[in-house]
């Protein structure tokens, strides 16, 4: 049998969720090669667990059903010294689910909807075909769901449903499928949360393919969606040219971190509804070109307090507009923001075309800082515009360089 560009299954995978795998049309030309007349493509049919057996030499094994189910590989002593069969899942989407591919021995991985691979063996391993290389990505066929549910969920589940069994556990399980497992192409990539959640996120890099990834709670009431991380890190950090939207959730933060942050050309996009409760740090940092953007589509709401509400640094911006009338940003409970409500240090924020309704605590609270040639334009409002105490403000019109406009 000649075999080309193959792995043993027994080699250290970087994710213990992947697999070489492609889509069954493009195992066509490669099934010449791999299985010459050894496979003849007679159908096993499954629908839920399932244990791989002896007697499926040859065969084509077919993981169907639309649901979440485990399909184990015994140890390859068990199989015949020419075993080879092809697996592939059968589900279609919307609607298909991921399969749990579990090798005796080896590494548990995910196999999505439409993906494929040939598994046979070698000697004392096993080897899958393709293999170029390992893994390879999900080429994501329609938009896509992934659930989050932190009292339910699991993040060994594959997230593509609701509920105890399917739901993932927490936001970046879900992040790290997307960018570690997907070609996104240009779809829409919703994660979404439900119920309370711990701990952060993270996006480090950019998504493999166009499209748009959504991080959403309850976009109607956010504080059903309360984030509360006290690791220290932002609740959500988009860095290294990542790109992330957020909409739906009140973020809190206990271990002085941020509220959210953009670092390292990362683009964070606020979206819709948010609530800013109690930060250890800024409500929203911009650090190192990373940028923040917030639209009016819906009021937000500033509830807790932090060293600033919005934090610009080292070329980092923040854009907030359009929040009047109806959406009108709204200040409850006098939180206090001793660095600024707004602190630009050799960063830039623009926040034209904004009203705040209520009030921070004016005894610790400057209206703005203006560091080291930071800026910030107010759409030519100037000095009074932020809430706070004109007396504390430091830059722009008084020392330390930079300007307010």
């Amino acid at each position: 049998m000649a075999i080309v560009r193959t792995v043993p299954l027994n080699l250290p995978i970087v994710d213990p969720y992947r697999l070489p795998t492609r889509d069954f049309a493009g195992f066509l030309s490669q099934v010449q090669q791999v299985a010459n007349n050894s496979w003849d493509n007679t159908q096993t049919p499954v629908n839920g667990n399932y244990t791989l057996k002896a007697g499926d030499i040859g065969n084509t094994v077919a993981l169907g059903g639309n649901t979440f189910y485990q399909l184990t590989i015994g140890p390859v002593a068990n199989y015949d010294p020419q075993f080879l069969c092809l697996i592939v899942n059968i589900d279609l989407m919307p609607g298909g689910r991921a399969k749990k591919i579990v090798v005796t021995g080896g590494p548990t991985v995910l196999l999505w909807p439409g993906q494929s691979f040939f598994l046979f063996r070698v000697a004392n391993a096993w080897y899958t075909a393709p293999s170029d290389p390992v893994p390879l990505r999900w080429n994501v066929p329609a938009n896509v769901t992934l659930n989050v549910n932190a009292s339910v969920g699991n993040d060994n589940n594959d997230g593509l449903a609701t509920g105890a069994g399917n739901a993932l556990a927490t936001p970046q399980r879900a992040a790290d499928i997307i960018s570690g497992l997907w070609d996104i192409n240009t779809r829409t990539v919703t994660i979404q949360v439900t119920g309370a959640v711990t701990g952060s996120i993270a996006v480090n890099s950019p998504w493999v393919g166009s499209g748009t990834v959504q991080l959403l709670g309850d976009t109607t009431t956010p504080p059903n969606t309360t984030w509360t991380n006290s690791t220290g890190n932002p609740n959500v950090i988009v860095q290294g040219a990542g790109r992330l939207q957020v909409s739906g959730f009140k973020l809190v933060n206990t271990g002085g971190g941020d509220g959210c942050a953009a670092i390292t050309f990362g683009t964070l996009a606020l979206v819709g509804k948010m609530e800013f409760g109690a930060v250890g740090n800024y409500h929203m940092e911009a650090n190192q070109n990373g940028q923040i953007s917030y639209f009016a589509s819906a009021p937000y709401v500033i509830s807790g307090g932090g060293n600033a509400h919005y934090g610009a640094a080292a070329a980092g911006a923040i854009l907030i507009s359009g929040f009047t009338g109806a959406n009108t940003i709204s200040i409850t409970g006098t939180p206090a923001f001793p660095a600024g409500f707004a602190l630009a240090n050799q960063g830039s924020i623009a926040a034209p075309s904004n009203a705040y309704s209520g009030s921070v605590n004016n005894t610790t609270t400057p209206q703005w800082q203006i560091l080291n040639g930071g800026a910030i334009y107010t759409g030519g409002v100037g000095a009074g515009y932020f809430p706070g105490n004109a007396a504390l403000n430091v830059g722009g019109t008084t020392a330390g360089g930079g300007f307010i406009t």
